[in-house]
């Protein structure tokens, strides 16, 4: 028994120092290194720069691998293909390019953008007169397009009209466009050195409109229409005055000679 009590006074003895085992392990971590304290502090901060290094690397490893797999899921961009008319004419494309974002990030970018606000497209006086001829012409025909000169401020309006059960008929259709579209075209523009009426028969309606031929051409100078009562003026009278009227073969009266 006083063997056992010795033993246990020897197991239980309080240590001689109270020096906390960390700040003892690092007293004696040089002498077990075998190196002097300088050299341990630096070899720490070695392995510390190592550390930080691989974390880095990984960190934007990981993330380079994040961005390819978000572009792998977005779909790809139509390409827009511009149409190509006439010549190696190209016509622009319909779709706007895309603009790159502001400095910042897509996010701020993304809350801060407002689109723009439409804005009334204007009709040009090409258009204009195109519409107002339109509503005046008889219902045998329409104003296909018309054309300004800006040089002279002449006119070239293009018309069609329904191919008529015969030739008589359908030249009396023509006819029928020579009053309204010379006297509203000089009404609504002012200063019109000329007028040039180039007539068209469809083989079908407005709404449904066929194969198209060159019927009538005739040309007007300003002083050829002065002095005349505009919508009533004859249409007799306006192809008497026209420059070198044109029909075409099948619709020349039998007393006209080729011109």
């Amino acid at each position: 028994r006083a063997k056992l009590e010795e033993l246990l006074d020897t197991v239980y003895a309080t240590p001689e120092t109270s020096e906390a085992p960390v700040a003892r392990l690092w007293e004696q971590l040089p002498e077990r290194l075998g190196v002097g304290r300088p050299w341990m502090v630096a070899m720490l901060a070695a392995i510390g720069v190592l550390v930080v290094g691989v974390v880095s690397a990984y960190l934007y490893r990981l993330s380079v691998q994040t961005r390819a797999t978000a572009l792998a899921r977005t779909p790809e961009r139509t390409q827009v293909v511009t149409p190509v008319t006439g010549a190696g004419r190209a016509e622009p494309p319909l779709v706007a390019p895309p603009q790159p974002p502001p400095e910042g990030s897509v996010e701020e970018w993304i809350e801060t953008w407002q689109p723009p606000a439409p804005t009334q497209a204007h009709l040009s006086d090409e258009s204009r007169l195109r519409e107002h001829l339109n509503g005046i012409v008889p219902g045998t025909g329409w104003v296909d397009s018309v054309s300004i000169d800006p040089r002279d401020r002449s006119v070239e309006i293009a018309a069609v009209v329904p191919i008529g059960a015969t030739p008589a008929d359908t030249r009396f259709r023509i006819l029928a466009l020579l009053p309204p579209l010379t006297a509203v075209t000089r009404r609504a523009m002012e200063g019109v050195s000329g007028i040039r009426l180039k007539v068209h028969v469809s083989q079908g309606p407005v709404t449904q409109p066929g194969s198209r031929e060159i019927a009538f051409i005739c040309d007007w100078r300003s002083d050829d229409l002065d002095g005349l009562a505009d919508l009533d003026t004859p249409p007799e009278e306006l192809l008497a005055r026209a420059q070198s009227p044109w029909w075409h073969p099948t619709l020349r009266p039998p007393t006209e000679p080729e011109s």
